[in-house]
């Protein structure tokens, strides 16, 4: 009986070090197959990092009856080069440098925009291992740990109401969505599940959310309807695709607030 049990525990690790060992060559490869196909280049040049040191404080307009600070815009793909597909996965990576640039009264360039994109996405694949759709929460640790930025706050379980009052206090928001369900014309239909964007005011003559979208460059101050924005909201998993958690059952609304100093 003793030698039947030893057998079985026996079998039992043998088997159990087979997986492992082939869970860890899965990952192996997987890691250096990933390591040449998102190959970026590093570092901001200099100029461009000077420039934005000595950036003027951003402009302030009044606009439906609203007084609003004017948040600096980028595009996913600033010099709209969607030939390179990856440009596709940069949406919360351009929203965290819309959000930082404008808590530090700073201007924006294309130059400085791309490549800092870039870094971004070389800092989070050193980070998470991955860059590619980073949930709201792992958006937020690039954003503080890349740039040194602490000007900012997680909120679950957001209300529109609190989206209003919050952006009626001056800050503006990162936001997570679903993307198909802003319903928005002009994206390629059906076009991808996880998005982001950064929703810089509120207008309540028209209700109506004012956004940056980081989609395509002629999306600054995009507007979408509250509640079509609203429900929209879905902090979704670092990677999501098609086949993790469905976007409408048990959707979470978390989003982050950004502030000045």
């Amino acid at each position: 009986m003793k030698a039947k049990f030893a057998e079985y525990i026996t079998y039992f690790m043998y088997s159990l070090i087979t997986i492992l060992i082939l869970l860890t060559m899965l990952i192996l490869v997987d890691w250096l197959n990933w390591e040449p196909k998102y190959s970026l280049p590093l570092k901001t040049p200099p100029e461009q990092s000077e420039e934005i040191r000595q950036a003027t404080p951003a402009k302030k307009s009044s606009t439906g009856g609203i007084v609003r600070a004017e948040v600096p815009f980028t595009a996913q793909a600033p010099f709209w080069n969607w030939g390179d597909i990856i440009y596709e996965e940069w949406c919360e990576e351009a929203s965290i440098i819309m959000a930082v640039s404008w808590s530090r009264w700073q201007r924006l360039t294309a130059t400085w925009a791309n490549a800092e994109i870039k870094n971004i996405s070389n800092f989070e694949k050193d980070l998470f291992w991955n860059f590619l759709d980073t949930s709201v929460y792992d958006t937020a640790k690039a954003m503080k740990g890349y740039f040194n930025f602490t000007q900012y706050k997680i909120i679950e379980k957001v209300t529109k109401k609190d989206i209003i009052d919050s952006l009626g206090n001056w800050n503006i928001l990162v936001v997570p969505v679903y993307w198909r369900d802003l319903k928005n014309p002009n994206f390629t239909q059906p076009g991808p599940i996880a998005h982001m964007l950064v929703v810089t005011w509120y207008d309540p003559l028209k209700k109506q959310f004012i956004t940056n979208d980081p989609w395509t460059k002629n999306w600054k101050s995009y507007r979408y309807g509250e509640d079509v924005l609203y429900n929209a909201i879905w902090a979704y998993p670092s990677s999501a695709t098609e086949h993790k958690l469905p976007a409408k059952i048990g959707r979470a609304k978390t989003i982050i607030e950004v502030y000045k100093k």
